[in-house]
């Protein structure tokens, strides 16, 4: 079961992994803004290095998603990642969005609907 978050703007703070050399101090946030007049919500995130690869930021992409469905308003979550990105680009592969057009400097990455999120 998530967490309830209020409407508007959702944020998963995750802290480093001290069994890792990580500080206390040392956070990242995944933020799933409000959705705009056509229902796309936009979708950003960071990562500390020290906790790469370890699927933190896959599982908290997929709540934030998850949490952004179950409002009615949303109807796609957008993000966006640069072209030499590839982990960035993976991560958001595997919680659910695919690459639906690049330009000269980002690939854009989408997901229409969750089956999940009942309505």
């Amino acid at each position: 079961m998530l967490p309830r978050v209020p409407a508007g703007r959702a944020t998963v703070r995750t802290a480093a992994d001290p069994a890792r050399g990580g500080r206390d101090g040392d956070r990242r946030h995944r933020v799933l803004r409000p959705p705009d007049e056509t229902g796309t919500a936009g979708l950003g995130y960071g990562v500390a290095p020290e906790t790469e690869g370890r699927g933190y930021a896959t599982k908290a992409l997929r709540a934030l998603v998850h949490h952004g469905f179950a409002d009615a308003r949303v109807r796609r979550v957008l993000a966006e990642t640069a072209h030499d990105n590839v982990a960035s680009q993976r991560v958001l592969e595997k919680a659910g969005l695919r690459r639906i057009s690049s330009d000269e400097n980002l690939h854009y990455h989408a997901i229409e609907g969750w089956p999940l999120c009942p309505r």
